[in-house]
């Protein structure tokens, strides 16, 4: 399973899991009134200071910087499966 999932996407099954939990919190910040930190743990995160961490990895902006954006960044996201 490791090695199909690594074959289809190029990542790690953890990597696979925090991308789509990522995606998820993108569409909340941008389509609802959630706070940040109610997003951060809906989408699975334990700690809203990891979560923004690794937010600001994938995106280039804390959640709070994204949502004022709109959510507007040059790649559209492609449909959680």
């Amino acid at each position: 399973l490791f090695r199909k999932l690594k074959g289809l996407t190029d990542e790690r099954p953890q990597e696979f899991i925090r991308s789509l939990r990522l995606k998820q919190a993108a569409r909340l910040l941008t389509d609802s009134k959630m706070t940040i930190t109610e997003i951060c743990y809906a989408c699975g995160f334990n700690f809203p200071a990891h979560f923004t961490l690794q937010f600001r990895a994938k995106y280039g902006l804390n959640p709070n910087e994204y949502r004022k954006q709109d959510g507007r960044l040059s790649q559209p996201f492609p449909p959680i499966m």
